[in-house]
């Protein structure tokens, strides 16, 4: 453990999933190396969730244009000298934090987000090396500016249910390709394309969706529109999706706007080959045809033309499943990620 390592990371989102889930296992690794309290929207997903994981933090309100007494609170917090560093993660907790207080104030940002919430910090990090080129043509300079990744867990320890044992459980028959996708149910992840695309393959294709979010209601209208009520399993956002994915042939990734895809770097995790859009995030991860497959985004037609190219080449799968896993272990498991950043919060605390 750093024992002289006292930070806070501040949070003032409440929505379950995406960011919010890998703020929770963030906290949960580094506490393990450092001094750590938590600071949450009150009443919040995450505040349950740090709950039932034992981990200290403290409430805030995070509320909007007239809330002046999270600031003020954590102005006091930040003034009781216990802590040599502060985090915050995305705009809302930015927005409030003192950028007057005596410590040094890093923001990790997971998006484009807008700057101007960012002013008077020391440093900004992004999770991609795109965030990091924005964030610089915004004007800041590279030495304020670091590269950090997210980490993955690895499938959780215990019992592993084979696929088929898993197919049964989850009331999807045996003899069948699967697809798997896991998020939010925005229209920016695309889900809907995969609805469109599974309409025109074989009638042995099934599609496994694990998640919630503003667009259900219309990903089961289209569901019963084009009659696959059948074909589609949807399962509410669960924190272990390995458990959905390892019933799965195929992960997909079929975002129009994708920063990152942490979800990527899940599927390399467990073992599974992963066809993804050609955004930005998959871009920077994915080398195409080795370590995943790449279609182009927002196109139905290509979709359906890779998932078939995966579906009946054993020998890429082997192959998209071995170079994944590598990098995996190479570049995002939590060992790796969790030191990067001890390495960083210790040269920035340096004089």
């Amino acid at each position: 453990m750093t024992r002289n390592l006292k930070i806070l990371q501040i949070i003032g989102s409440s929505n379950p999933g995406g960011a919010e889930a890998y703020f929770v296992r963030f906290v949960r690794a580094l506490r393990a190396r450092c001094e750590v309290t938590a600071v949450v929207k009150r009443g919040s997903w995450i505040s349950e969730q740090l709950s039932s994981l034992d981990i200290q933090h403290e409430e805030m309100r995070f509320g909007g244009l007239f809330d002046f007494g999270t600031r003020v609170a954590l102005l006091k917090l930040v003034g009781e000298g216990k802590y040599n560093m502060a985090q915050t993660w995305m705009s809302r907790a930015s927005k409030h934090f003192p950028s007057r207080a005596d410590i040094p104030w890093v923001c990790r940002l997971g998006g484009y987000y807008k700057l101007k919430y960012y002013r008077g910090a020391t440093a900004l990090i992004g999770n991609t090396e795109d965030i990091c080129e924005y964030i610089k043509r915004d004007g800041w300079p590279s030495h304020k500016v670091a590269y950090l990744p997210n980490f993955v867990d690895p499938p959780p320890p215990g019992k592993i249910l084979s696929k088929n044992e898993l197919r049964v459980e989850l009331g999807i028959p045996i003899e069948t390709t699967v697809l798997f996708c896991a998020g939010r149910f925005h229209e920016n992840k695309g889900y809907d394309l995969v609805l469109s695309a599974l309409e025109h393959l074989p009638k042995d294709t099934h599609f496994l969706l694990v998640g919630d979010g503003a667009k259900k209601a219309a990903l089961v209208n289209q569901i019963q529109s084009l009659d696959l009520d059948e074909r589609v399993h949807i399962f509410p956002w669960a924190d272990n999706v390995s458990h959905f994915a390892r019933a799965a042939d195929i992960w997909l990734v079929p975002s129009r706007v994708e920063p990152l895809g942490n979800v990527i770097i899940e599927a390399w995790s467990n073992g599974i080959p992963v066809v993804a859009s050609d955004t930005v995030g998959p871009l920077s991860l994915i080398a195409d045809m080795e370590t995943g497959v790449l279609f182009e985004s927002e196109k139905t037609t290509d979709l359906i033309k890779k998932i078939q190219l995966v579906s009946n080449n054993r020998p890429l799968i082997d192959a998209l499943v071995k170079n994944g896993r590598e990098r995996y272990q190479k570049n995002f498991s939590e060992e790796i990620v969790i030191k990067s950043w001890l390495n960083y919060y210790e040269a920035a605390l340096k004089p």
